[in-house]
């Protein structure tokens, strides 16, 4: 399904935004320069630097570091939906589309606190012993084992909410498939 999702009739709902101060640090701190080195250059017509960029680059670095970085950053967010029927996420705008995990795919929920850096390397997507990782800040999350025997981790500043959400859709799918299946 890659309509939009609606929070409504959902046994979790989460939206995670990057929220770290030292992040919006270099964020602004490199939008900045951008612009400075644009202003500079282009508009007030002295050179940026000693060996200075043609002005074709400074627009394209402008555009780039000084409006498209800052403005992912802005955007850029994790929601989480558990259904009915299904575990549904995205790490919105560079995943658009929803990654959905329907019940019967799941065996295990579990809370956990980990280590963003030794882990996984930081928080985004990333890849880890474990698998791979959705996360936007903290130390929290749930890691989810799929049927196949592969795990992912999703961050979350309610990860006990949202094991108990996936474990109780686990039970369910289990109650209602056939025996057998």
């Amino acid at each position: 399904m890659s309509g939009q999702y609606s929070h409504e009739g959902c046994t979790f709902f989460e939206v995670q935004r990057f929220r770290q101060v030292w992040i919006w640090v270099v964020v602004i701190f490199i939008a900045a320069l951008a612009w400075y080195a644009f202003i500079r250059q282009i508009v007030f017509k002295q050179s940026f630097g000693n060996n200075p960029a043609p002005d074709w680059a400074v627009f394209l670095l402008l555009a780039i570091f000084g409006v498209i970085f800052p403005a992912l950053f802005l955007m850029m967010r994790l929601e989480i939906f558990v259904t009915g029927q299904r575990l549904v996420f995205r790490m919105f705008p560079l995943h658009p589309r929803w990654k959905e995990v329907a019940a019967a795919e799941i065996e295990g929920a579990m809370a956990i606190v980990y280590r963003p850096f030794r882990e996984y390397g930081g928080w985004g997507i990333r890849y880890g012993r474990q698998g791979i990782a959705y996360t936007v800040s903290g130390d929290r999350g749930v890691l989810v084992r799929l049927s196949s025997g592969r795990t992912f981790l999703i961050g979350s500043r309610r990860p006990l909410e949202l094991e108990t959400a996936l474990q109780d859709l686990i039970a369910d799918s289990r109650r209602t498939s056939p025996p057998g299946s």
